[in-house]
């Protein structure tokens, strides 16, 4: 009888230790565990454009005209800085890394000091629509593009950031009837490039001389970037949004190829020169197209989240930037899919998807981690990318 007990007692422990079977037709409720090394920080209203200076990452807020400050040590909000009336748009570091320049819906560039409490040092007048802005190697220039003007804006800061700066324009095509959307912008050792949306084709614009020439590609260009080799400035790349194509325009030859069957609308860039690749999100079909621009042909389609926008590359290693042969990371952002992938230039493979706060997404990093802006949730993910096992 006791033995009887005993075995009875020791069915029961053992049922109980044992993982409930799913009964047929009904869902069983599942949570998620928070994946590790991600924080969410709460910042202003609609959260949009995101850099990184100094130790500090900066946000800004287009829906209540402000910038919150971050404190990279403590990842709090330390400071928010309000541009009034104004709303905050685009925003850059310097490549000194020492300043902040941010663009704003009255048509100004701002360029603020992180390291004198963050002081606004001057706003200058650009013109209507500034969108997006690129800076020479040595800071000394900045361009912008403007969506409600045939012009692109250059900024000259001969004198460094404090001094007050000289404003050029520099005529291109048409813009977009209505002055709104989108304007890219694209820039290397010798060039400048944007699309003339009033128009459907873009103005390649020379940087010595500002001299300015018309190239046709495809239906509605939106996305550029420039290729090299050899140590000089030889493609053009061209994501065609409405055609859904890429077109590779040799600057020597003068000569486009388009490549089809590369996925639905293309919408960012990324280049890995060393590789001689481009790497384009396309937002239409949830992946992104390896493109080797010197051979001129499509390596690869790489699915990842849904809507994918936003790229950037950035060091595998936890440097700010590239050393030795570290080709780094390609870094994307789904904006549908609430979460970034990591994608490895060499392997042309996801490393990983990490899941971040709702909305669209754009990106900045300083030494080990990111900054994803989610423009829906009001907030900010943090990822600490020493413990994703880089």
């Amino acid at each position: 009888m006791k033995t009887t007990l005993l075995s009875l007692s020791l069915l029961l422990a053992l049922g109980a230790c044992q993982v409930p079977q799913q009964v047929p037709g009904l869902l069983q409720s599942t949570v998620a565990n928070k994946p590790t090394g991600v924080t969410t920080l709460k910042v202003g209203k609609v959260p949009h454009g995101i850099a990184a200076a100094a130790g500090f990452v900066y946000n800004s807020n287009t829906g209540d005209g402000t910038i919150s400050v971050i404190d990279s040590k403590t990842d709090k909000v330390v400071k928010t800085l309000s541009l009034g009336n104004d709303k905050p748009g685009y925003i850059k570091a310097s490549h000194g890394g020492q300043h902040l320049l941010v663009l704003s819906s009255s048509g100004k560039l701002h360029v603020y000091d992180p390291a004198q409490a963050h002081k606004l040092l001057q706003s200058v007048e650009l013109g209507t629509g500034p969108d997006k802005l690129l800076l020479s190697n040595d800071d000394r220039k900045v361009w912008v593009s403007l969506t409600a003007e045939a012009n692109i804006a250059e900024v000259n800061f001969e004198q460094g950031f404090e001094q007050p700066a000289t404003v050029k324009k520099m005529p291109v095509g048409k813009a977009s009837a209505d002055g709104k959307g989108h304007r890219a912008l694209a820039l290397s050792q010798s060039w400048l490039a944007t699309p003339n949306p009033g128009e459907n084709d873009l103005s390649l614009v020379s940087r010595s001389g500002g001299e300015s020439q018309r190239v046709s590609a495809g239906n509605e260009p939106a996305v550029l970037g420039f290729g090299s080799w050899n140590g000089a400035d030889r493609s053009l790349i061209i994501g065609n949004k409405a055609s859904h194509t890429i077109t590779l325009y040799h600057l020597d030859t003068q000569i486009g190829v388009t490549l089809k069957d590369v996925g639905n609308t293309p919408t960012d860039i990324a280049l890995v020169p060393e590789l001689e690749r481009a790497f384009v999100t396309m937002s239409g079909s949830n992946e992104v197209a390896v493109i080797d621009y010197r051979q001129q042909k499509l390596l690869a389609r790489i699915p990842v989240g849904q809507r994918p926008v936003h790229i950037y590359r950035v060091p595998a290693k936890l440097q700010i930037q590239h050393v030795g042969h570290d080709h780094g990371e390609l870094w994307v952002g789904n904006d549908a899919g609430s979460s970034v992938s990591l994608i490895d230039p060499d392997s042309l493979k996801v490393k990983t998807t990490i899941p971040v706060g709702k909305g669209h997404h754009k990106m900045a990093f300083w030494s080990h981690k990111a900054y994803i802006s989610n423009i829906t949730d009001g907030s900010v993910s943090i990822i600490d990318r020493s413990r994703l096992g880089n």
